[in-house]
């Protein structure tokens, strides 16, 4: 993961085999500016030494994060529902959000889209929308 700020706004690029920029939106690219200015370094995540290459590391990493036990526990695909329901929720173009989560296809957006009032609700829908942000 690489961090690029420019004029008042921060993105990521993340993945490696479907490497995308996606932008870090308040509070959040607050705390990630003031990590940065600490002189955190590169590896703000998980910043000690660890074996990074296997497939769950950042699930085995959150499993051991300090939390309230009466709340759920952070998970890489919570986080990423979180990620993909605040911008379905925020009217995010579906053609930027596919983008940015690295979803090929629209159709793959409505497990998420049940939990958001005013998202799209069928295939239809969400096909359509999306055919009408490409015009």
């Amino acid at each position: 993961m690489s961090v690029v700020g420019r004029a008042g706004s921060l993105s990521v690029t993340v993945g490696a085999t479907t490497s995308r920029t996606v932008p870090v939106r308040p509070p959040f690219a607050a705390v990630l500016r003031e990590l940065i200015a600490a002189g955190r370094g590169d590896e703000l995540f998980h910043p000690e030494e660890a074996e990074r290459s296997y497939p769950n590391f950042v699930n085995d990493f959150c499993r051991y994060l300090v939390r309230d036990p009466g709340e759920a526990a952070l998970s890489t695909n919570r986080c990423r529902a979180s990620f993909i329901c605040d911008h379905l929720a925020d009217g995010t173009d579906l053609s930027v959000l596919l983008e940015m989560a690295g979803i090929k296809e629209v159709e793959s957006l409505l497990r998420y889209a049940r939990h958001v009032d005013g998202a799209p609700a069928s295939k239809g829908c969400a096909s359509a929308l999306l055919r009408s942000e490409r015009r």
